[in-house]
């Protein structure tokens, strides 16, 4: 449910704010398998500084498909022309950081779970 802003003292009409569950849970059901830059760096980025995100999304918005084939996109990924976007998306400065980091996280996951023979 999106929330109101009521106040108008920019807008002199109500104004209908999506709260960041929602707008992650679209970027996964809807996009997940287009490996959008910008996307990935939201998810992840909401995933790491969101409370409970991951639990919010699986019980109100999300099913087991729309995370298995969100992780067989990841797993599709260009490492290097994501890095490359990553400089073109521009994340807030507090965040580039994050969104550099993701690439190794992923790449040793990635790495990890192949060599136990696992995918999760």
């Amino acid at each position: 449910m999106p929330l109101i802003d009521d106040f108008k003292e920019i807008f002199t009409d109500t104004v209908y704010i999506e709260s960041i569950e929602s707008i992650i849970s679209k970027k996964i059901v809807y996009r997940r398998n287009n490996n959008l830059t910008r996307d990935i760096i939201n998810i992840v980025i909401s995933i790491i500084y969101a409370d409970n995100m991951l639990k919010k999304l699986y019980d109100d918005e999300l099913n087991i498909t729309d995370i298995r084939e969100l992780y067989s996109s990841l797993v599709a990924l260009d490492i290097n022309t994501f890095s490359d976007e990553i400089e073109i998306v521009k994340p807030f400065d507090d965040y580039i950081n994050t969104a550099k980091k993701c690439t190794s996280d992923y790449e040793r996951r990635v790495f990890e779970n192949n060599r136990k023979g696992t995918r999760s």
